[in-house]
């Protein structure tokens, strides 16, 4: 099966180049958190209709990740907080926060992928939206070192997803693989196409600030 293309994000280009300033990415980052929040309830969504064990499994294992095996502490909206917390931004602040339209783009996509249409179109969707962010978790997270805002060791949210959406990606991809069908493959295209979308969009309504 095909596996997603990773095309350069400009936001993501910006917070390396310094190109985006740290009020800016501090701002943004707060409507990713909308993003992060939203994103396990459509994985459960998607377990709970997939006919395909192994997918099953797998998708409950990622949303047990994002749960933080049943910690809230460790869960990742919760350490996502944490980050925000470290960056200046308090949980009244990001409660109190207005989404943005790109935020409620991006998870009525997810959540349309993971709910209607074919079982391999949400797979291949979420399959895309982890790979990406494996890559993205890496970039951003350096680049918040990088350039001063945080230590290494404070960057409590993207050094786990830098590593962790790889073993997701991986299995959804495994999974994937397995999948037999007419017209299979064009629908894990479609789904990988669409999570690069979403992902792509999502960032730059970030970037534009809406």
């Amino acid at each position: 099966m095909p596996r997603a293309h990773h095309p350069e994000i400009p936001y993501v280009k910006g917070a390396v180049d310094g190109s985006l300033s740290q009020h800016d990415f501090v701002q943004t980052q707060v409507q990713f958190f909308f993003a992060v929040e939203a994103y396990p309830q459509y994985l459960s969504q998607l377990a709970a209709r997939s006919k395909s064990p192994g997918a099953r499994r797998v998708l409950e294992e990622n949303v047990r990740d994002e749960e933080g095996e049943g910690r809230s502490a460790q869960s990742h909206a919760h350490t996502f907080r944490g980050l925000l917390e470290k960056l200046g931004v308090t949980a009244a602040e990001t409660d109190a926060t207005p989404k943005w339209a790109c935020v409620e783009a991006f998870n009525a996509g997810v959540r349309e992928a993971c709910t209607a249409g074919p079982e391999e179109l949400g797979l291949a969707t979420v399959a895309a939206i982890e790979d990406l962010f494996t890559a993205i978790s890496r970039d951003l997270g350096g680049a918040i070192v990088k350039r001063g805002w945080l230590a290494r060791e404070e960057v409590v949210h993207y050094n786990v997803h830098e590593e962790l959406d790889r073993v997701h990606a991986d299995a959804l991809y495994r999974e994937l693989d397995a999948a037999k069908g007419e017209g299979v493959e064009r629908t894990v295209t479609k789904g990988l196409e669409g999570g690069v979308t979403l992902m792509s969009e999502l960032y730059a309504g970030l970037l534009r600030g809406r």
